[in-house]
């Protein structure tokens, strides 16, 4: 095997190994403690006798928990995202002026465009006008004398 191939197996196998100690162990270790006070809270009030509404609420509350921390993720990153957004406010003005100029020399173009591709059949149209209103004068004209 080539020396890059061996190193990036040692890379992968070292990034496999951080990540479970790192991030999975910490993350089920801090679960399991979690758990384990929530049963302990649930058995200390309950005086030792539980009921089964004391069981169901330990077990709604159990069953809320993640769908909390997913929305606490969500908040965190929407909290993130608008502040970056203030941070790029400053910077957004000087790259929308220059982009606003563009789009007004082109909305400038497509009118003069638009007037040109218009014109011939303006043109047409006016001619067409005056056709009629000659014949139409004509009409009128000797219809009236005889």
């Amino acid at each position: 095997m080539s020396e890059e191939k061996i190193l990036r197996e040692a890379m992968d196998k070292a990034h496999r190994r951080d990540r479970f100690w790192m991030i999975l162990f910490p993350v089920i270790l801090i679960a399991l403690a979690a758990a384990m006070v929530i049963v302990l809270i649930s058995v200390r009030a309950g005086g030792g006798g539980m009921g089964t509404a004391s069981l169901a609420g330990v077990a709604t509350v159990m069953l809320a928990l993640p769908a909390l921390l997913l929305g606490l993720i969500t908040l965190a990153l929407l909290i993130g995202l608008s502040i970056g957004v203030i941070k790029l406010q400053n910077l957004v003005p000087l790259g929308g002026k220059a982009l606003r100029d563009y789009l007004i020399v082109g909305k400038n173009y497509l009118r003069i465009g638009s007037d040109a591709a218009a014109k011939p059949f303006l043109a047409a149209h006016a001619l067409n006008a005056k056709i009629k209103q000659v014949g139409t004068s004509l009409t009128d004209r000797f219809s009236q004398k005889g």
